[in-house]
């Protein structure tokens, strides 16, 4: 009976999958080291927030412009959502001029971009 309820309940956690135990990680220009949760669900970069996150996870990007190199040629290899906190009016990657927002790799199928705006990208 116990072997039983331990398969049950493992095969309930598997059936959730990855998604039921995702987290958003917030990325906000005016975040410190000082914000809570810095460094695990609050950063100021976009790339800082890939490498803490997992399969799964959303990054929800707030209102703003990011550009420089820890937001553009961003490696994805994990199935990830970006999304804007208030849409593509408000949320824009500027790349200026120097590659792509993101590199999709093996692991990433499934990776969702939601409301953002993309400038000044370029094939490299």
């Amino acid at each position: 009976m116990q072997r039983i309820r331990i398969a049950l309940v493992t095969m309930f956690f598997l059936a959730l999958g990855t998604s039921a135990l995702a987290v958003d990680r917030v990325v906000d220009l005016s975040y410190t080291s000082g914000t809570p949760g810095w460094g695990s669900t609050a950063f100021n970069t976009v790339v800082t927030a890939v490498t803490a996150a997992v399969s799964g996870d959303v990054i929800i990007i707030n209102d703003g412009t990011f550009s420089g190199v820890s937001n553009r040629n961003i490696t994805v290899n994990k199935r990830l959502t970006f999304r804007s906190a208030n849409g593509a009016g408000s949320t824009t990657i500027d790349l200026e001029g120097s590659g792509r927002a993101f590199r999709f790799q093996s692991g990433s199928t499934g990776s969702v971009i939601e409301g953002l705006t993309f400038q000044n990208g370029s094939v490299s």
